[in-house]
This record gives structure tokens, C-alpha cells and sequence, in this order.
């Protein structure tokens, strides 16, 4: 039977990006597949940097054609709906289920409040909320302006800090 000789990586992450562009380009719900003797791939998925698995979670069979969605041999769903990763406040293993991509995963109640106190902000000018965690590398919370020393603002771009300090008559005061 011809590809018996070929066994094939896959990618069982059910958040990974590739199942999205084959449903969209190949009318097919897949995982990516590569197979096992690919120096390119480096052992993680290109799509999502996930790990490739290379037996199936049922039988433990490795797959000898390129799998889509259920391993060839047993039939078994190839992308577990749970998978394994690190709470976002307290770094403690947990599993999820989430299917949306920006969605963080935190283990308990108290870790998602915690969370969302410290990263989630008010812009003090537009009222916008925004995510703290990361703003291209730059960083507007609790910024100090020359007449309001005892105020901490918060802002979401430097076009806001701008235009707060514009209005308000205050200057930006270097930490």
C-alpha cells in the first residue's frame, strides 16, 4: 500500500490555527500533519508552536496516512477538547476547554479577579479598557504629570497621554 513506509506528526491543540485555514481554504475540519521524518518543523506546529504528537491518544498507533480530524486505525478524535496549560495569575497547571483564542486562562474565580484587577485598565482620557500585559512594549500606567503629582493615571496609547496632558495643562514628568 503505497505511504506504509511514511509516518505522519500532528498537532492536537484544538485552539491551533491551522483547523481555521483548513476549514476556510479546504472546506475540511484537519489538523496539521507533516510527516515524521521533516527536519523543518523543529517537533512544534508552525500554526499555533504547539507540540506534534505522533501516536494517536486512543490505540497509540502511529499514523501511516496524512490524519484529517480522527486517527485512520481506531477512529479516536485526534484533538483532545481539553487541553493542558498554565493559569495566568498563579502559574498553576490546569486544563480548559475554551475555544476562543484571546480568551486567558486562569484556574479559579479569585485568579480571574486578581487578574483582571491588576492587568485590565481604564484610559483616563477615552475611557477605553485595555490590557496592560503588553502594549507594543511601551508602557502608560500610572504616569505622574507636573501638577497632578498626586494622581497616578492610566492611558491606552501615547496619542491619549498627548491629548490628557494637552487639555489638562500638566506635562509628562520622567520616572
Amino acid at each position: 500500500m503505497p505511504g506504509e513506509d511514511r509516518t505522519y506528526l500532528y498537532c492536537s491543540n484544538p485552539l491551533c490555527g491551522y483547523r481555521r485555514i483548513a476549514r476556510l481554504e479546504l472546506g475540511v475540519d484537519a489538523v496539521y500533519a507533516a510527516p515524521a521524518d521533516t527536519k523543518e518543523t523543529g517537533g512544534s506546529c508552525p500554526y499555533c508552536e504547539g507540540p506534534l504528537v505522533l501516536a494517536c491518544p486512543g490505540c497509540g498507533r502511529t499514523a501511516t496516512s496524512r490524519p484529517l480530524l480522527f486517527c485512520p486505525a481506531c477512529g479516536a478524535n485526534l484533538v483532545g477538547k481539553e487541553r493542558e496549560t498554565r493559569c495566568a495569575w498563579c502559574g498553576g497547571s490546569m486544563r480548559t476547554t475554551s475555544a476562543f483564542q484571546g480568551d486567558v486562562p486562569c484556574c479559579s474565580e479569585r485568579c480571574l479577579r486578581n487578574y483582571l484587577l491588576r492587568h485590565v485598565k481604564t484610559c483616563d482620557q477615552c475611557g477605553m479598557r485595555f490590557t496592560a500585559a503588553g502594549i507594543n512594549g511601551a508602557s502608560f500606567i500610572d504616569v505622574a504629570l507636573q501638577g497632578q503629582e498626586n494622581r497616578k493615571c492610566d492611558f491606552c496609547s501615547i496619542g491619549c497621554l498627548e491629548k490628557y496632558a494637552a487639555e489638562h495643562g500638566a506635562c509628562f514628568v520622567a520616572p
